[in-house]
């Protein structure tokens, strides 16, 4: 479609479109120039905002800018019938493909694009191309060069050339960014801008003269398209040519030698199709992107120059595989030397380039490649070699959607590695032989074979939880292992770790055990996690006399008489079992932390009132009605006792070290009792039957408070909670003073209230709760005991249009605050 707007647009004006053009290409070819600044001084009103930047290595540049439109304005143009514009263009910051920037001429757009440091971008094609699979920082001429930052934080500098058919006597010209984060994180700039106004289609004079003298005319004539229809064959090496526009009219070329001449630019060439032979060695190219539609065998010699990239040709399907291509002495990338020269010779081109370094190392997931020249502090394109890779002792690569390690297995002296979670690794090859890890986690991938970990017998800590894994006997010989995670796999037999007698912690939850090993053997055990996996005793775990963790959820656990063997316990987690008693002579004084939610079969708990040092407690949905056993608990810092049976709550209050209680889902209405913990911080009431909060007024250490689905009327007693951050009041049945005035007032505290608004009409704007309950009196709008959806209890102008008439004599009202809501109102008695 682009390709189509362009085509026509060639009947007002020519469009030549020149990407990565070099400024300083230009410095000995002034002819025509009428506009020029580096920006190290100032800039001036031509442009329309003139806000001038150092970068942090020192060099002037008009900017910063994001979401911002600039324009450069040039008038009085002498007579002329075209005009070129070259400037850099600033890359700064996180930028990662999402970023829109636009460049026009007169209100004719020449590019639309994306630039990214991170993921794709659409650069040096158009956004409305829609193509998004250009590497990140594609055609960038210099990258980390200003001083900004490295890899995705750093900076890059694009170099921009434009020429069109033009005569006017103004030209304006639009720089435009949109979808920017704030500047700290995305932002561009501009730079060693230059405007040339000429006429002829041949811009370059060094070039116009060449043409001139091959095609037999007088010297100084300007060219047209005809002139160079032609030529066949343009000899042109050594004569300082820096522009090739109008080189595109030489339909008929077929060879073309433009050897040591300063061109950085080859977009001029890309329709040039008959050309069998062109030497551009010696010059300042970055891009082949003008060879990616040539056609048939061709010799292309580019040596010497500054090109990185050559998936153009890879890409080009018309390109015989006979074809040369020479591109020795030019920085080309990893991708170039590792992935598109060794495809270009499949084809079957002959291909010359610099050899690469021995060392060389071949990656497969670019991401993975990316993530390790981070870490080097490498260049974005640059080769990575072993002795390099052999410098990383710890490496973290989390959230990286890496997917093939190949690669990794050179960083030989690795001792920390940290794959976990983000990624989707399922070949551990690669790790076999970094035989100096002694830290590895792999946690929430897609592996599924771990022999290839047999060796690693350095490893003292070892994580695959929440993978696909199925046998874990090959790691038996890692007799070094301290901690073991292995949770959330498929795993059926874990005998193997009977042999990996130096573990202090071992976490086996969620998998399919057909059967429990004898643990007896793992003496050093601190922590010990084996959650759902249909264990029926603690027996397995007798003789581990060091626990002081013990995980044993979702299990079907009923007996817990052996749990004084357990002396070093100091947290216990036995929720969602079939528990039905604790043992009377309950004597671990070191239990900290217990969980016994879930088990409804629990009725006794007084045994747990010996245990004068636990702090955390849960006894979540157990069918409990009664909390006396609970009051002597006084170091009770955490207090779970959702989904029970609770009316009563006065065993809590000599409770005064608690800071989180949780009491949602019960049956209770009075929560005085919770007055006398003034260190409390967070209370969960939500789901209960309470109508009076004022008990809570004082706890003003509370910063989250969750009173949902109760029965409160008064809310303004919270208005004393001045620490309070969040607060749960959804469907109580709150007055028009709690509506209105309570909650707005907490939320200019900066409290986030949960309460939906979805009453019909205005709600009157109440202050005063004498007069609320005159007004539903006179109105006949009863405050409801429980909450309704359709809020009808609210008092709004449409249901109190019955009161015409309000005698507020002898009353105690001293607010009258919402009485211009009653829309029927003509007369107050305050006598």
């Amino acid at each position: 479609m682009k390709d189509m707007i362009r085509l026509l647009t060639c009947f007002c004006f020519l469009v030549i479109a020149l990407h990565a053009f070099s400024f300083y290409t230009w410095a000995q070819d002034n002819s025509g120039l009428v506009y020029f600044n580096d920006f190290e001084t100032s800039a001036g009103n031509e442009w329309s905002n003139n806000k001038i930047e150092q970068t942090p290595n020192g060099q002037g540049f008009l900017g910063r800018f994001g979401n911002d439109t600039l324009t450069l304005t040039i008038n009085n143009l002498a007579t002329h019938e075209r005009v070129r514009v070259g400037f850099d263009l600033y890359i700064i910051r996180s930028w990662d493909g999402d970023e829109r920037w636009r460049f026009s001429i007169d209100g004719s757009e020449f590019l639309h694009t994306s630039f990214s440091h991170w993921g794709n971008q659409a650069y040096p094609k158009d956004v409305i191309q829609g193509d998004y699979q250009n590497p990140p920082r594609t055609g960038a001429a210099e990258i980390n060069t200003l001083g900004y930052g490295t890899d995705g934080w750093g900076d890059d500098v694009y170099q921009m050339s434009y020429s069109l058919q033009h005569s006017a006597n103004t030209a304006t010209f639009t720089f435009s960014g949109s979808n920017m984060e704030n500047l700290d994180n995305e932002s561009w700039g501009i730079d060693n801008i230059r405007v040339l106004a000429y006429s002829g289609i041949v811009a370059d004079n060094n070039l116009k003269t060449r043409l001139n003298t091959v095609l037999n005319k007088e010297e100084g004539s300007n060219l047209t398209s005809a002139d160079l229809l032609g030529l066949t064959s343009l000899d042109a090496n050594e004569l300082s040519i820096a522009d090739l526009t109008g080189l595109e009219a030489g339909k008929n070329l077929a060879t073309l030698h433009l050897d040591k001449n300063r061109i950085t630019d080859l977009s001029s060439l890309a329709e040039l199709t008959e050309i069998v032979e062109i030497t551009l060695d010696e010059n300042q190219i970055t891009s082949v992107e003008a060879f990616a539609t040539w056609r048939g065998q061709v010799k292309i010699t580019l040596n010497n120059n500054q090109i990185r990239d050559l998936s153009p040709l890879v890409d080009n399907p018309w390109l015989s595989g006979e074809s040369e291509i020479q591109v020795k002495e030019n920085p080309l990338s990893s991708a170039a030397l590792l992935t598109q020269i060794p495809a270009l010779k499949a084809l079957g081109f002959t291909v010359t380039h610099d050899e690469m370094p021995a060392d060389a190392v071949k990656f497969v997931d670019s991401r993975l490649e990316k993530h390790l020249r981070s870490q080097l502090k490498k260049s974005d394109d640059s080769l990575l070699t072993t002795s390099e890779l052999k410098q990383l002792t710890r490496l973290e690569a989390r959230n990286l959607r890496l997917k093939d390690l190949t690669g990794i297995e050179h960083c030989t002296n690795l001792t920390y590695l940290d794959f976990g979670d983000g990624n989707d690794i399922i070949d551990l090859s690669p790790l076999s032989n970094l035989s100096q890890l002694q830290e590895l986690y792999l946690w929430h991938n897609q592996v599924r074979d771990v022999s290839s970990l047999a060796n690693l017998t350095q490893l003292t800590r070892l994580d695959l939880g929440h993978n696909k894994i199925t046998d874990v006997s090959s790691l038996s010989s890692l007799v070094n292992l301290t901690y073991l995670r292995i949770q959330e796999n498929q795993i059926s037999d874990i005998s193997v770790i009977t042999k990996l007698t130096k573990l202090t912690e071992l976490r086996t939850g969620y998998n399919p055990l057909s059967n429990l090993p004898d643990l007896s053997l793992l003496t050093e055990l601190t922590y010990l996690e084996i959650q759902n996996c249909q264990i029926s005793s603690l027996t397995p775990f007798t003789g581990l006399a060091k626990l002081e963790q013990l995980h044993l959820w979702d299990n079907q656990i009923s007996d817990l008489s052996s749990l004084n063997d357990f002396s070093q316990l100091r947290e216990l987690y036995a929720g969602h079992n079939q528990i039905s008693s604790i043992p009377a002579d309950l004597a671990l004084n070191t239990l900290t932390r217990i969980d016994l939610g879930y088990n409804p079969q629990l009725k006794d708990y007084s045994p747990l009132a010996s245990l004068s040092q636990l702090t955390y407690l849960n006894a979540r949905n157990n069918q409990l009605s009664e909390l006396s056993t609970f009051s002597s608990l006084t170091q009770l810092t955490q207090l779970d006792l959702q989904e029970n049976q609770i009316v009563d709550t006065s065993a809590l209050e000599n409770l005064t070290s608690l800071n989180e209680l949780y009491l949602r889902y019960n049956r209770i209405v009075d929560v005085s009792p919770l007055a006398n913990i003034p260190q409390i911080g967070r209370i969960g009431l939500a789901h209960n039957q309470i109508i009076d909060v004022s008990p809570l007024a004082n706890l003003t250490k509370l910063h989250r408070l969750g009173l949902r689905d109760n029965r409160i009327n008064d809310a303004t007693p919270l208005i004393n909670l001045v620490n309070l951050d969040r607060m749960g009041l959804q469907e109580n049945p709150l007055s028009n003073v709690s509506l209105t005035h309570v909650i707005p007032e907490l939320r200019n505290q900066g409290v986030d209230v949960n309460y939906s608004s979805n009453w019909s009409g205005t709600a009157l704007q109440l202050k005063s709760a004498f007069l609320e309950q005159l007004i539903r009196t006179q109105a006949s709008v009863p405050l409801p005991q429980t909450y309704n959806n359709s809020m009808s209890h609210v008092l709004t102008s449409d249901n109190t249009t019955i009161i015409a008439t309000l005698n507020l004599a002898d009353s105690s009202v001293t607010d009258l605050s919402g009485l211009d809501g009653l829309s029927n109102l003509t007369s107050v008695d305050i006598s």
